[in-house]
């Protein structure tokens, strides 16, 4: 394993160098938590301190999903944009994310699982995670610094699941969502990264306007609206790697990857 890891991070050391560090893209980071817990999905605080600083320091252009999605449809420049999202809304996005992105007066979008709000969730460990309460919710909006999208209302991986059963998954976590904060933005986080046509058909139907896949890469002003790829950042993702999902070397690496399999 060790020796697995090492090999990864001199190629995407390799490829950060060889890649240009600016160009006409977006990099969307998908985040879920930040704290220190068992789950891998969760970033130690100490590694998101330090990506906020690099992207403070190199003067990227941090700005909330929406407006991204506004400069694609307004073919506004992306170079040097990246976006914060925070899948499911657990507690830590606002007992540490929140005020480290006041700290640095950056902003964020978190995709909230409606049913799941003020709830405990358990991860594949075992870990239990708070989940963000209405009232964390409605603060964090009021900075804001912060917004919030739907992201299903019990988290059902809608490939799979009926026209009916999606429908009210998509319809029901944006209306709940508004009855929380008022107006929400029309953009959809596919649980687990899971969809169809017909899925897509029925966002579309419900009057949104973009959705974020888990699929890694980087935005460009032709990308789909309603597939726009995120660039995963957990607690296996190095300092290395975090660096090259902002420039062509993670799209380099993904190539790698799928032609070695």
């Amino acid at each position: 394993m060790q020796g697995t890891r090492f090999i990864k991070e001199i190629v995407l050391s390799g490829l950060t160098l060889l890649s240009p560090k600016l160009g006409p893209w977006a990099s969307i980071l998908m985040y879920h938590s930040v704290g220190d817990n068992s789950a891998l999905f969760t970033v130690p605080t100490t590694s998101f301190e330090k990506q906020l600083q690099y992207l403070v320091k190199h003067n990227y252009i941090v700005i909330p999903l929406s407006e991204l999605v506004s400069r694609i449809k307004n073919k506004k420049s992306l170079k040097k944009v990246v976006v914060l999202t925070f899948d499911d809304g657990y507690a830590d996005n606002y007992e540490i994310v929140f005020p480290l992105l006041k700290k640095y007066n950056l902003s964020a979008s978190i995709f909230v699982t409606t049913g799941m709000v003020g709830t405990i969730s358990k991860d594949r460990t075992g870990a239990q995670l708070p989940m963000l309460s209405v009232e964390q919710i409605r603060e964090m909006k009021q900075s804001e610094l912060i917004e919030f999208l739907p992201h299903g209302e019990l988290h059902v991986k809608l490939h799979n699941a009926s026209r009916d059963e999606a429908q009210k998954e998509i319809t029901d976590s944006h209306m709940h969502l508004q009855a929380m904060l008022g107006e929400v933005p029309a953009i959809f986080a596919y649980p687990s990264g899971k969809y169809s046509k017909e899925t897509l058909r029925l966002l579309v139907e419900e009057g949104y306007i973009a959705a974020c896949t888990v699929r890694p890469g980087l935005v460009r002003q032709e990308t789909s609206l309603f597939e726009l790829p995120r660039n995963h950042i957990d607690s296996a993702t190095s300092f290395t790697e975090f660096c090259a999902r902002l420039s062509l070397a993670g799209e380099w690496y993904e190539r790698l990857k799928t032609n070695r399999v």
